[in-house]
């Protein structure tokens, strides 16, 4: 090989290096809903569930 091609060659190894776990481009989900916890939905009697339901819910993520 030439001397380019052997620098070409190092120059490209060195550049293309990539991680192996891409980085996200968004956070992780976050669901707001207005003070109800999800989980505990089946202890809740029917008037709570109405003015669980009532409330503003909101799922919350960032794009970088």
């Amino acid at each position: 090989m030439s001397k380019i091609l052997h620098i070409l060659a190092a120059v490209n190894e060195s550049v293309n290096v990539f991680e192996l776990k891409p980085k996200r481009k968004y956070t992780e989900p976050k669901i707001y809903t207005g003070g109800i916890e999800v989980s505990k939905w089946s202890k809740y009697s029917n008037d709570e569930k109405e003015k669980a339901l009532k409330k503003t819910m909101v799922c919350l993520f960032f794009f970088s």
